[in-house]
């Protein structure tokens, strides 16, 4: 493959590096891309094109070469999503509970030359045994698979969620050309924590892997560590066609020491399941999600941990993969400017008027502009030293305070268009874009500034933005006063409801 993507930055934006291969062995960073896009579910390279798709059913396709964007679609999905590429590269399948059809699962069939919709297809609801009621949620739409050609497959777990202690599993099929429907029944009992490993299956030897909820064993080291205690993860293979367990493989020790660098309680592993099922499977969750992935590699199996990959046969035998070589790499011109700039937006302020002016223009069309969930500028002054926005706003407000009521208003304009009605980030999910240019408002004492100021409050996300109601709403106390009943709505809207969380049993 000519072409392949590395993850520079995840959240609350993506950002990937376009590496592409030379034929003296070294590498190129031809492009630095930031995305419009949230949480990455799709990320494939086709050619010389970048196949993309997030969590809100946002799906792009870029041309490599003229780093240009050719095609875009937007399925009615948010969050629970999941997509892969067709083995024949003609597809790409989304799996997501739908927001047009009552959250209903759905699998839609997308051309992936044009990004159009070819097909959708209602996935089936499954009965609970008890009061023969549906739950749409059983099927894992995160995560589905491709494992035959024309084949859909899709994990199925009886938990109702990551929290819950494992329970029976197993695997829908769906063959695309014939909408033939069939279940899959998995041995032992499985968990419906996607963070975890889902089996992974190989039709071609009849063979399963599986994490094991049974009691960790207990284990003495030997080599370098030799006597310290340790415990021994596990994995179970089995039969697929006969629906049982044919032996336990050994996943990895971890000594006492490295658990409680993993924040694990060592204790309740110790107790084992049959102390309590619940807290034991919880802990051991915790413990699997240090294993990235697990999939087939011809017969062997590779597992990626977060510290290394291990190749292991089906008899346990493992060999520790050598991390890759670095290989001398060359970055394009303005490329490590871009990465280095990541989400924003580069604003030169020797023309202050002007910079604010463009600043404007971006925020009365934010659909362009945001990178995924973020709004953010990085201000440069004349001999290229970056100057902190809060300082550029304040020493401005007075006299283009006009041009910065202007940008927050386009932009609660556009955040009154969206469907959640919630603020975008300056940056890292603690501060709302344009934090810095509301306070300086607010720095001016005009009380008719307060209404709009009232209005940006009234959009933030009070689960995880801070700056409000730490920063801001303090700020404004100091400037205007409380007695002003605009003043105490804004209070009242910057107020965090730390209601309770209920867990049921």
């Amino acid at each position: 493959m000519r072409y392949y993507t590395e993850m520079v930055t995840e959240d609350p934006s993506p950002g990937l590096n376009i590496v592409e291969r030379q034929t003296d062995g070294s590498e190129a960073v031809v492009w630095y891309l930031q995305t419009q896009h949230s949480r990455l579910i799709l990320c494939e390279v086709q050619g010389e094109h970048l196949l993309l798709g997030d969590w809100d059913g946002h799906f792009s396709r870029f041309h490599i070469p003229t780093q240009t964007l050719t095609h875009t679609q937007t399925l009615p999905a948010r969050i629970s999503t999941g997509a892969v590429l067709s083995q024949s590269g003609l597809f790409i399948l989304v799996t997501f509970t739908n927001d047009n059809d009552y959250n209903l699962p759905t699998l839609v069939r997308l051309d992936a030359q044009n990004l159009s919709v070819l097909r959708d297809h209602r996935l089936p609801l499954q009965k609970d045994d008890e009061d023969d009621e549906v739950d749409c949620y059983r099927l894992d739409v995160f995560r589905p698979l491709e494992l035959m050609p024309g084949e859909l497959w899709m994990y199925c777990c009886n938990a109702s969620s990551g929290r819950s202690k494992p329970k029976e599993h197993e695997f829908y099929r769906l063959e695309m050309l014939t909408g033939k429907e069939s279940l899959i029944s998995l041995p032992d009992v499985g968990n419906a924590n996607d963070e975890v490993c889902m089996p992974a299956l190989n039709l071609a030897l009849n063979l399963g892997v599986m994490l094991s909820w049974d009691a960790v064993k207990l284990i003495e080291n030997s080599g370098e560590h030799h006597g310290e205690k340790a415990i021994e993860l596990a994995l179970k293979l089995f039969d697929i066609n006969k629906c049982e367990v044919l032996r336990t493989l050994p996943l990895r020790t971890y000594r006492f020491s490295e658990l409680d660098q993993l924040c694990i309680d060592l204790d309740v592993l110790l107790a084992g399941p049959e102390e309590d099922l619940r807290d034991y499977c919880s802990e051991l969750s915790d413990l699997y999600e240090e294993l990235e992935s697990m999939c087939w590699q011809e017969d062997k199996l590779r597992l990626t941990f977060r510290d290394q990959t291990v190749l292991m046969d089906i008899e346990g035998n493992r060999e520790v993969i050598p991390p890759k070589e670095d290989v001398q790499r060359n970055w394009l011109p303005d490329v490590k400017l871009a990465q280095k700039l990541g989400p924003c937006h580069l604003i030169r302020i020797a023309e202050p008027e002007q910079a604010l002016q463009k600043m404007v223009s971006m925020c009365q069309n934010v659909e362009a502009f945001r990178r995924g969930n973020m709004l953010t500028f990085a201000f440069f002054d004349g001999q290229e030293n970056r100057v902190e926005p809060q300082e550029f706003f304040e020493q401005h407000v007075q006299q283009h305070g006009e041009l910065m009521k202007q940008m927050v208003t386009a932009y609660c304009d556009y955040l009154d268009t969206t469907l959640l009605k919630t603020n975008l980030w300056e940056w890292c999910g603690s501060e709302g874009a344009l934090c810095y240019v509301v306070q300086a408002l607010a720095s001016t004492g005009d009380v008719e500034l307060l209404p709009l100021i009232d209005r940006y409050v009234s959009f933030i996300d009070s689960d995880h933005e801070s700056f409000v109601r730490e920063e801001l709403v303090p700020y404004i106390q100091t400037k205007f006063s409380e007695d002003l009943p605009i003043v105490q709505e804004i209070i009242r809207s910057a107020e965090y409801d730390d209601g309770e969380w209920y867990e049921e049993d």
